[in-house]
Parts: C-alpha cells; sequence; structure tokens
C-alpha cells in the first residue's frame, strides 16, 4: 500500500508557513505557524461548544 509522498518536520513547518502567513503577510517562523494552526481549531471548537449550549437551551 502506497501511503504517498513523506515530508521532514522542516518541510511541513515550511508548508505551513506559506499556508498560514498572518494579515501582515510576513511570513512565520517554523514554530510559530502550528501555534496559530491550534489557537484556530481551539477558537472554531469553542464557537462549536457555545452554539451547541444556545441551541440545547433553545429547544427546551
Amino acid at each position: 500500500m502506497d501511503s504517498g509522498p513523506t515530508y521532514s518536520s522542516d518541510e511541513v513547518a515550511e508548508g505551513m508557513t506559506k499556508n498560514f502567513d498572518d494579515a501582515g503577510g510576513r511570513e512565520m517562523d517554523k514554530h510559530e505557524a502550528p501555534c496559530n494552526i491550534v489557537k484556530h481549531a481551539a477558537m472554531t471548537l469553542q464557537t462549536t461548544r457555545a452554539n451547541v449550549r444556545q441551541l440545547s437551551v433553545m429547544r427546551r
């Protein structure tokens, strides 16, 4: 079974910095990009939880 190409962690971090540039347009360093992804995921999860809570209150 072919799992596709493999990338080193440096290559992955480099790709992330290109894909997740901040609004200022500057390139982020290798450690900043994964942190921003995690931060964004956490905010999305919080929003989802709040929406679910609101819906369950409305259903009562």
